[in-house]
C-alpha cells in the first residue's frame, strides 16, 4: 500500500538468539505514566495479561546479510528490545542508527557503540530513556 514493496522486506520476527520469543502488542494495565508502552512491542513473560505472538528471532548478523554487508540507516524502538542488537558485534555494520533507549541511560549506549561509532544521546526527564543516534567512526 505504501508503494516500497520493490526495496522493502517485511520480517515475521524479532532480533534474538534464534529461538522463539513472545512479543507483547497490547497493554495489560496502566497504572501510571511508566506503564504505558512498557510490553507493547517487547518480550513478555507467560504470566503476561495483555496480547502477545509467538515469533521466531534471528541473529542481527542474519538480518543484514539479507541487505548486504552494510546497511546506511538502523532505526530501532522497541521499549528496551534494542540491548539485544546493540550488543550484538554486527551492530557495526550499520552505518548509522538512530534510536530511543529504554531502562538502562544514554551511558549504556555510549558503551555499546562507542567503539565503532561517534555516539550521542538524549535522555528524556528521568534519564533511563532517551533519544539517540550512532554514526559510523
Amino acid at each position: 500500500l505504501a508503494g516500497v514493496a520493490d526495496r522493502a522486506t517485511l520480517v515475521e520476527g524479532a532480533i534474538g538468539s534464534g529461538s522463539e520469543q513472545r512479543i507483547g502488542y497490547t497493554l495489560a494495565r496502566v497504572e501510571n505514566a511508566d506503564d504505558i508502552h512498557r510490553y507493547v512491542g517487547s518480550p513478555v513473560a507467560d504470566d503476561y495479561a495483555g496480547e502477545a505472538i509467538t515469533v521466531p528471532t534471528y541473529p542481527l548478523g542474519d538480518l543484514l546479510d539479507m541487505l548486504g554487508d552494510t546497511v546506511d540507516l538502523g532505526k530501532i524502538d522497541c521499549e528496551g528490545c534494542e540491548w539485544v542488537a546493540l550488543a550484538d558485534p554486527e551492530a557495526a555494520r550499520v552505518l548509522t542508527w538512530v534510536g530511543e533507549y529504554h531502562g538502562r541511560g544514554g551511558e549504556a549506549i555510549v558503551g555499546l557503540l562507542d567503539g565503532t561509532h561517534h555516539v550521542t544521546t538524549s535522555a528524556h526527564d528521568h534519564g533511563a530513556t532517551g533519544m539517540f543516534e550512532a554514526v559510523q567512526r
